[in-house]
């Protein structure tokens, strides 16, 4: 019984230990450092260098994209291309003008300042 109970806290004294490695920041900045190293080893063979300087760009003009679409769908801005029949032939649609009830968005601004306001004030 005495082997049985020994058994049982050298194999608690194990996992303990592997429990302390795992968890503390110095076990894995070696090997964070390791992966770091064959990932740029690995993109200095197979990723061409302008695809790193191109694709920031690139999602950087989609994000805008996709913010000014959030933008209209918000606010129910629409956005017309027509063409006039006063227009010369062979001439591109353009965007009609839109019209944005200020008061609306007003109303609809003091509203979300307000809401923001209770929100703080109850997180106080």
């Amino acid at each position: 019984m005495k082997k049985l109970i020994a058994w049982k806290e050298s194999i608690l004294e194990t996992v303990l230990i592997v429990k302390t490695c795992l968890t503390t920041f110095w076990f894995w900045v070696p090997l964070l450092y390791a992966i770091l190293f064959f990932l740029q080893i690995w993109m200095f063979f197979f990723i061409h260098p302008l695809t790193l300087l191109i694709f920031p760009a690139v999602i950087s003009v989609y994000s805008i994209f996709l913010e000014e679409k959030r933008f209209e769908a918000k606010y129910g801005l629409v956005r017309d291309k027509r063409v006039s029949s006063s227009a010369p032939l062979g001439s591109k649609p353009t965007y009609t003008n839109f019209t944005w009830n200020i008061e609306e968005a007003l109303k609809e601004y003091e509203q979300l300042r307000k809401e923001a306001k209770r929100k703080k004030d109850e997180d106080k």
